[in-house]
């Protein structure tokens, strides 16, 4: 049977746990296409289950290591153990 890697991960901000997921294919197409604009709160949006009101009260740094960390787990590749690709 073929195993899959798993596409979700928990983690935990201000006291509360959210599931963060990979980029999908739609997103991570609006991010290498440079005449489409996609920000962080973009990411951060269609990558976690946040809600506005949570994503609000992130502090900017907190904000940036999330986003980081989605990032990283989206372009990870532990089955091959090659380089990870970064946007």
């Amino acid at each position: 049977m073929k195993e899959y890697p798993a596409t979700s991960e928990s983690f935990k901000v201000n006291g509360k746990v959210f599931k963060m997921q990979k980029l999908t294919l739609g997103l991570q197409a609006k991010i290498e296409d440079e005449n489409i604009p996609v920000t962080y709160r973009d990411i951060l949006e269609g990558c976690t289950d946040m809600k506005s009101e949570d994503i609000e009260a992130l502090h900017s740094d907190q904000f940036d290591v999330i986003y980081a960390d989605v990032i990283a787990f989206s372009y990870s590749d532990d089955s091959k153990g090659g380089e990870s690709k970064k946007p």
